[in-house]
């Protein structure tokens, strides 16, 4: 399975990735190859090369003299972690391999109703 790498997230895979997961090549033929099977990736693998550290929610620091603005930050930051734990989990239960079924299922199905 071979692809281009969006200019925005290109960078990012690169740096990100784990070594294991895809290889690339530059040049007219060049992408992204998988180099495990696509059964063997989940989306939350492509989620967490993608993703990096950012957060999920878009929190930002609260004003340093502003207790209130501490105190809720604190919760929120909470909320992050719980949050971004569960989108991972939900996505570590896909493959890449399930999501390729599953759109070719769909398009097999449009096909024939259109038809």
């Amino acid at each position: 399975m071979t692809s281009s790498p969006s200019p925005v997230n290109g960078p990012r895979i690169l740096a990100a990735r784990p070594p294991s997961t895809s290889s690339n090549g530059v040049g007219p033929h060049g992408g992204w190859t998988l180099t495990r099977a696509p059964a063997d990736i989940t989306l939350g693998d492509v989620w967490r090369a993608i993703q990096g550290n950012d957060p999920v929610l878009a929190l930002h620091a609260a004003a340093p003299d502003c207790l209130v603005g501490r105190s809720v930050h604190s919760s929120l930051a909470d909320l992050e972690r719980r949050t971004a734990r569960a989108v991972e989990d939900e996505l570590d239960r896909v493959t890449l391999e399930d999501l390729v079924r599953d759109a070719v299922a769909a398009i097999a199905a449009a096909a024939a109703t259109e038809s």
